[in-house]
């Protein structure tokens, strides 16, 4: 047992060492991460802890899948993006997506009135955003029956909302999403790493974890041959869930609820600068700007904007006209690498 590791840990250790299945493996092992040290000399510790836990995961689907019978569920997306709203039983997660989308879920003041995902179109300035509210997250959610079919929604999604009371709910929620390795407002570690066919594993770039731990962490994951690049220093837990390629790094939106009235507008704007879009519009020579506009990635060029109207304006552009932030003054014409800015007009001009 690690220094100053504590009375809670030696007792989640114990439950480890005496569980006998693997959900029960995997409970412990997660409880012993809860409770393990979280300082700099604890990283191995953790980092070990989290490869166990993605080894006994990755059984554990083998098992289900070669058992798997029955039917799934998958949503087909619409829209620019999609959004999923997570939270408790009776967290107000049906009253905001009917506020917020054109659904009419079902609304009750009693427990698990929610059993499938709800789905609703947000309509954001024209743009339209895809809105699931999920069924109430419980307690090891990715464990039951629909936890893994529910969870692989919430992957699919481009943003994750919490809707909650207080900061307990939030720390619930944040620790199931953690056990279905999903790392929120986490951004990805700045690791590259490239598989080769020979040649051991080689490190490039400054780290501050040992090459004999690296070699080893890889090994653990079936990488024996392989280039690992640091373009930033990570700590030990960090590269574990690198490593683990089921790991996911999602945007969240934290709502609370205190039961007062949702401020709507306030909130369709938060999930949208959470999104990381942009509205642009386009017009024809001659002619107010078009509406709807179109949903781009934020640092989208005019090259982006061709490409998505259609593949052959690429060929076809001269120049494009611009009205709005990214101009140095209106209808600035501009060639296919300017980045525009939310809710500039584009005037394309062809061959």
């Amino acid at each position: 047992m690690p220094v100053n590791a504590g009375p809670e840990y030696a007792a989640a250790e114990r439950k480890y060492e005496d569980a006998k299945t693997i959900p029960e493996k995997i409970k412990a092992l997660e409880g012993m991460l809860r409770v393990a040290p979280n300082h700099k000399s604890s990283e191995v510790l953790r980092a070990g802890i989290k490869s166990k836990i993605s080894k006994l995961k990755q059984q554990l689907e083998k098992q289900k899948t070669s058992k798997k019978t029955g039917h799934s569920f998958a949503i087909k997306r619409e829209g620019a993006a999609q959004v999923v709203i997570c939270g408790i039983t009776n967290s107000g997660k049906s009253y905001l997506l009917s506020r917020l989308t054109n659904a009419k879920p079902t609304i009750a003041d009693y427990e698990f009135t929610t059993k499938l995902p709800e789905i609703g179109i947000l309509d954001y300035y024209g743009i339209k955003i895809q809105a699931i509210e999920i069924p109430a997250i419980t307690q090891d959610f990715n464990y039951k029956e629909n936890g893994p079919m529910l969870f692989a929604i919430i992957r699919n999604a481009n943003l994750v909302v919490f809707l909650a009371k207080n900061d307990d709910e939030l720390e619930f929620l944040r620790d199931e999403f953690n056990k279905a390795k999903i790392r929120l407002n986490k951004k990805r570690p700045n690791v590259a790493v490239k598989k080769e066919a020979a040649g051991g594993i080689n490190v490039i770039g400054k780290t501050k974890i040992p090459h004999g731990r690296i070699v080893e962490m890889c090994r653990d994951h079936s990488i024996y041959n392989g280039i690992i690049e640091f373009h930033e220093d990570v700590s030990t837990e960090d590269f574990e869930d690198l490593l683990d390629t089921s790991t996911m790094f999602m945007p969240l939106l934290v709502i609370r609820n205190n039961f007062n009235e949702f401020d709507i507008e306030r909130i369709k704007e938060q999930i949208w600068n959470k999104l990381h879009l942009i509205k642009v519009y386009t017009k024809t020579p001659g002619k107010e700007k078009d509406y709807p506009p179109i949903a781009l990635k934020q640092n989208s060029t005019i090259k982006d904007l061709a490409v998505f109207i259609h593949k052959d304006f690429l060929h076809k552009f001269r120049f494009a006209r611009v009205w709005g932030q990214s101009a140095k003054f209106a209808g600035q014409s501009l060639g296919m690498d300017h980045a525009l800015k939310d809710n500039d007009v584009v005037e394309l001009h062809l061959k």
